[in-house]
C-alpha cells in the first residue's frame, strides 16, 4: 500500500510551504495529488518521481513548461 503524505509532509519532502504545493495545484503544475472528498494527499513514490523528474542541466529548460520563470517563482 503506498504512503500518503499530507501536504505538510509534502512540503517537508520537497522543502516548500504547503500553500506552494496549493497554488500549483491550481495552476496544474508540480507533483501528482490524490483528493479524498476534502483531504489532499502526495503518493510518497510521486513526490519521489516529481524530484527526479525535476533534475536539470540549464534554466533555459523550463521554458518547456509553458511557464515563464516568474509564473514558477509566484507560485512558491
Amino acid at each position: 500500500m503506498p504512503r500518503l503524505l499530507t501536504s505538510i509532509e509534502a512540503g517537508q519532502e520537497l522543502n516548500i510551504k504547503p500553500q506552494t504545493l496549493a497554488a500549483w495545484r491550481v495552476k496544474g503544475i508540480g507533483p501528482a495529488f490524490i483528493k479524498m472528498g476534502h483531504c489532499v494527499r502526495y503518493d510518497a513514490e510521486d513526490l519521489r518521481r516529481y524530484k527526479a523528474n525535476q533534475r536539470r542541466q540549464s534554466t533555459s529548460v523550463a521554458a518547456a513548461t509553458g511557464f515563464t520563470q516568474r509564473e514558477l517563482a509566484d507560485a512558491s
